[in-house]
């Protein structure tokens, strides 16, 4: 019986229900699916207990032999690869004028130049990995990540952190921007965007830039070529600087730019007289709204909502109620709050962090 010996007790011909003492025939075919289909019927909650057991024993078996299939393919890969030390000595041909022969030491340099090519492959990924994953740079160093190593690239020697953040990201950082150098000096225009992101519980924001163009395959393509870290809503003169930065990083010249979108309100653009500049949605808002105490007291601002928001009078209402709650009178906190009720305006809701 098994695993049912513990429901059943065995008596002559007979199977005996230990819960409730019910007889069952023993099955001349020593099948226990009679006895399954009694604890369904009858007990279910042993039946799901039972079912739920079987569950976690097939899913620990598929767990080890998935364990043991990857570490049969990796020791089958450490097998394959080229060993990295030198091969037996050979007897060395003396060539004219007694040099020696080059067969020897071709034979030793191909197979390490492969594994010396399969290594900085590897490094390279775990780079582009590190550039990607949302967990720590100390994950290099868990012991889960070291032994996913150990059996996909046993020979593979880690290196320390300080390692990658000194030299491997930045020869990665030299690739892409090469890249990116290349396919901007193809295409006629480009245009910058700017965003600005609030970053929680700092005084400090992200502001980005964002280069579009299309290839010489007429395909829109995009690029950030540009992220740093500013105080509260960057000014004129820091925007200008990221953006001559920037020109100058993939050169990119004045003329090569079409437009440059800003996603927060700049008054002051003498400095970008050379640079066509638009607004976005965002922007166009906050200029109506002006202080948010303005709302309830200015007639002319929520006729300016109605013009930028035309048979949306449920949503200029909210508006008006969310402003009568707010008193914020810093600009750049108004800006800050503005951010997501913007992103809303346009999903058609309202956040429920500015309805508080």
């Amino acid at each position: 019986m098994g695993k049912y010996s513990e429901y059943f007790l065995q008596h002559d011909n007979m199977m005996i229900c230990t819960t409730c003492t019910w007889a069952i025939p023993k099955p001349k075919d020593c099948t226990t699916s009679s006895l399954l289909h009694h604890l369904k019927k009858k007990h279910p909650d042993l039946y799901s207990c039972i079912k739920d057991r079987d569950d976690r024993t097939k899913h620990e078996r598929a767990t080890a032999a998935e364990r043991a299939l990857a570490l049969a393919q990796g020791l089958k890969l450490w097998k394959s690869e080229p060993e990295a030390g030198p091969e037996a000595p050979q007897a060395k041909r003396p060539c004219l004028g007694g040099a020696i022969s080059s067969s020897s030491s071709t034979s030793f340099v191909e197979p390490l130049n492969h594994l010396d090519a399969k290594m900085d492959s590897i490094e390279r990924a775990i780079t582009q990995l590190l550039c990607t994953t949302a967990l720590p740079s100390s994950f290099l160093e868990s012991p889960g990540f070291r032994n996913l190593l150990s059996v996909v690239a046993p020979k593979f020697q880690l290196k320390s952190r300080a390692h990658f953040g000194q030299h491997s990201l930045a020869r990665l950082y030299d690739e892409y921007a090469t890249r990116i150098r290349a396919i901007l000096s193809s295409a006629s225009f480009v245009s910058f965007a700017t965003d600005l992101r609030a970053l929680p519980q700092s005084q400090e924001s992200l502001l980005t830039f964002t280069v579009h163009f299309i290839d010489e395959t007429f395909v829109p393509r995009f690029a950030y070529v540009s992220a740093n870290l500013i105080d509260g809503v960057p000014s004129t003169e820091e925007v200008a600087n990221l953006l001559s930065r920037a020109q100058a990083t993939f050169g990119v010249s004045h003329e090569k730019i079409h437009v440059l979108a800003e996603h927060w309100p700049v008054d002051n653009r003498s400095e970008f007289s050379n640079v066509n500049t638009v607004q976005d949605f965002s922007q166009k808002l906050q200029k109506v709204c002006g202080p948010l105490d303005l709302v309830r007291d200015t007639p002319a601002v929520v006729e300016g909502l109605r013009v930028l928001l035309p048979n949306n009078e449920s949503l200029i209402e909210k508006v008006k109620e969310i402003a009568q709650r707010i008193d914020l009178p810093e600009s750049e906190r108004i800006f800050r709050d503005l951010i997501p009720f913007c992103s809303s305006l346009q999903r058609g809701t309202v956040p429920d962090a500015l309805q508080r």
